[in-house]
């Protein structure tokens, strides 16, 4: 799927084969893919800290 380059950024990332294996359970249950599943999972944590406010809207 595209990205728009003006506001989001493709980025690469090293997982155990166990993690992979229940954000793929996540994704799949949340009907998301792996990817939006990760990023969906990094925008909350960073929010509940207090790091970022999302305020671009996902895809």
């Amino acid at each position: 799927m595209p990205i728009n380059k003006e506001t989001h950024v493709r980025a690469q990332t090293i997982l155990t084969i166990p993690t992979l294996e229940k954000i793929v359970e996540l994704a799949q249950k949340n009907k998301r893919s792996v990817s939006s599943q990760i990023s969906f999972m990094l925008e909350e944590s960073l929010e509940r800290e207090g790091v970022v406010k999302n305020e671009v809207e996902r895809p």
